[in-house]
């Protein structure tokens, strides 16, 4: 379970490694408008939700199902 975890996050900070560098952090520029990083922010807090639901539904739904 801790594994799984620990792949989540990975997961997490991967995306938003993806969306920093195609908005042109530190590659052209050393600053995210403030638009941008309300959006980035609202992006990655819907991500974080859906991935810890549906998370949290495979390890109670699938495991019941399985056993």
């Amino acid at each position: 379970m801790a594994g799984r975890v620990f792949d989540v996050i990975s997961v997490l900070i991967f995306v938003l490694m993806l969306l920093l560098m195609g908005k042109g952090f530190t590659i052209t520029r050393g600053r995210i408008s403030t638009s941008g990083s309300i959006k980035i922010a609202i992006f990655m807090t819907l991500y974080a939700l859906t991935y810890a639901v549906l998370f949290f539904y495979q390890a109670v739904v699938c495991t019941v199902v399985i056993r």
